[in-house]
């Protein structure tokens, strides 16, 4: 069973005019092209990561021979220098 609920938003003409416009584009009526928008841009949000940050303390003493610039490449790098 299919369910599906009326509801209305506020869009500023631009927007709601390039919306329509794109609707055209792809023979969609416009409720089609907005929902297709919001189940893309919820799936994108449910799957993007945010990127890790690794915080340091540079003023913490390495052991000789090693530099932060070294560790932080080989961080970026991954482990065995893979991605």
């Amino acid at each position: 069973m299919l369910v599906c609920m009326r509801t209305t938003i506020v869009v500023r003409d631009v927007l709601l005019r390039a919306a329509k416009k794109r609707a055209a584009e792809l023979d969609l009526p416009l409720s089609g092209f907005i929902e297709r928008a919001l189940r893309s841009e919820l799936e994108r949000a449910t799957t993007s990561k945010r990127p890790f940050r690794l915080v340091v303390n540079k003023k913490a003493k390495l052991k000789r021979g090693l530099s932060w610039d070294s560790l932080a490449s080989q961080l970026d790098d991954g482990p065995n220098g893979l991605p």
